[in-house]
């Protein structure tokens, strides 16, 4: 049994025995309780973790092909928007053949400005986010074949 099974089934059991409110039970044993200190696992309580970029500033961009860099995400914005971004994490390939990565801007009337300057209505996403496909020219696109695409969304 997995510590999560134990507890369930130690609560299990105190509800079949007692009246009223149940105690709390404690998943960490002792010694473990002892190692993790006051802090416990996630940090202070109320201490916000924040993964990535700041959202008010930053965009999702995904569906990028595998030759795609940091410097030509770069670009793009730099030529769909005329404002250079501050900053654009490295490109991670995942699982899938695509790509992703997260550009951050100076401010978020910056980030704004970019998203709008991009070609294209925003679409609200699966997510609940305003995104944008952005349709790629490449060399090896041919006459009426069907171009590749990336999605630029908007993180808050």
């Amino acid at each position: 049994m997995s510590c999560s099974c134990a507890a369930a089934y130690r609560c299990a059991e105190l509800a079949l025995t007692l009246d009223g409110p149940l105690p709390l039970v404690d998943k960490f044993s002792p010694a473990k309780r002892a190692r993790l200190g006051k802090q416990g696992l996630g940090g202070p309580r109320g201490a916000k973790r924040q993964k990535g970029p700041d959202p008010a500033t930053s965009l999702l961009v995904h569906r990028l092909p595998p030759a795609t860099d940091a410097a030509g995400v770069m670009a793009l914005f730099v030529e769909a928007s005329g404002i250079k971004p501050e900053a654009v994490t490295a490109v991670e390939f995942g699982a899938s053949v695509t790509g992703r990565c997260h550009v951050t801007f100076r401010t978020a009337a910056h980030c704004g400005l970019a998203f709008d300057g991009l070609a294209g209505q925003p679409e609200e996403d699966p997510a609940g986010f305003d995104a944008k496909r952005v349709w790629l020219e490449t060399a090896s696109t041919k006459p009426g074949a069907r171009r590749p695409h990336i999605k630029i969304r908007k993180m808050q």
